[in-house]
């Protein structure tokens, strides 16, 4: 089952995840303040903004996690800058 997390500060972010996860049926969205654990799931998509040209803490946080959860697991990113 694929699962879709993103970060947002606006909003800009949250609507593309959402939209990618309208094209993977049965896709779980979930902030990634609230995320649970990405093992089991596959693929994970992680979708979040840009501090300053990089990848937010939390998301950097939560790619960890994706790493260490689930090593073959297929990761894509959606980035937009917020402002």
């Amino acid at each position: 089952k694929a699962f879709v997390v993103w970060s947002s500060v606006t909003g800009n972010t949250e609507k593309i995840a959402r939209a990618a996860a309208r094209g993977c049926p049965g896709a779980r969205v979930c902030s990634v303040d609230k995320a649970p654990d990405p093992a089991g799931f596959g693929p994970v998509f992680l979708a979040f903004w840009c501090d300053k040209g990089e990848i937010d803490a939390n998301s950097l946080a939560y790619l960890g996690r994706i790493r260490d959860a689930a090593k073959e697991a297929k990761i894509g990113r959606a980035s937009c800058r917020e402002r």
